[in-house]
């Protein structure tokens, strides 16, 4: 079986039939580590198992485009010789959590990378968080909330008057150009005990090692073969930019 003939008579529904259990069974088999168990040419062996690692929804309604595009990715990949390994930087995993809030249920999505802590030991950090209760942006300043010029004078008596005007209102009195941050914000609210992390609900994965490309991976759970970790989506991204790809999610 040649290249094109494994592009031209794949069959999704039929083929895509081994579960990816865990992500280090997920990155052996993108990197040719573990392989399918088919009977192909020694040069097609690594492009199968990264072919059988795609969610074959991505295929239900634009087939052949997607299909065109899905090898375009696995050439990148392969022509760039791209290994996943846990201990690349250019991977992040987000995380969607259900907290408790002054006695409500909220939602916060956080984002982690794995960190070096000694040799050979790693761990992962949290490195980014978003959520509705993260925001402390007023939707829109009260500039009748400025404490005076000539406040100095007088000891900057407005500041004792912070609680009575409402504490939600705290942004009124920053500079102009203060973007809060939300992770601060996150860890403050631990701190104090107003936030307590109560289940995790989804978690995916975003990485950018191949070459002009970023693509996520989550763990798809339903009835057949094309099951557990497998790439959810894909797309182009400008090389020079990449480095600025994780930030960019959580800001």
């Amino acid at each position: 079986m040649t290249y094109g003939q494994l592009m031209n008579n794949l069959s999704f529904n039929e083929t895509f039939r081994y579960r990816v259990k865990q992500m280090d069974e997920f990155m052996k088999r993108f990197n040719g580590i573990e392989s399918i168990p088919l009977p192909l040419e020694d040069s097609l062996k690594r492009c199968t198992n990264m072919l059988y690692l795609f969610d074959s929804e991505l295929f239900r309604n634009n087939p052949d485009s997607v299909k065109n595009a899905v090898f375009e990715f696995i050439e990148a990949a392969v022509e760039d010789s791209t290994s996943l390994h846990y201990t690349d930087s250019t991977w992040t995993a987000e995380v969607l959590c259900h907290c408790h809030y002054k006695n409500k249920e909220e939602k916060v999505t956080l984002f982690l990378k794995p960190e070096q802590v000694e040799v050979y030991v790693y761990r992962w950090v949290i490195v980014g968080a978003k959520g509705e209760i993260l925001d402390l942006e007023p939707l829109k300043r009260n500039h009748g909330l400025d404490i005076q010029p000539d406040n100095h004078e007088v000891g900057f008596i407005d500041l004792s008057k912070i609680a009575a005007i409402g504490n939600e209102n705290i942004l009124n009195y920053s500079e102009k150009n203060y973007l809060p941050d939300a992770l601060s914000v996150f860890y403050a609210l631990i701190y104090s005990g107003q936030l307590t992390l109560a289940v995790v609900e989804k978690t995916k994965f975003h990485l950018w090692q191949v070459p002009g490309y970023t693509f996520t991976v989550e763990r798809v759970e339903r009835e057949g073969n094309n099951t557990g970790w497998l790439i959810s989506s894909f797309k182009r991204i400008d090389g020079n930019k990449r480095d600025n790809c994780s930030e960019e999610l959580y800001r």
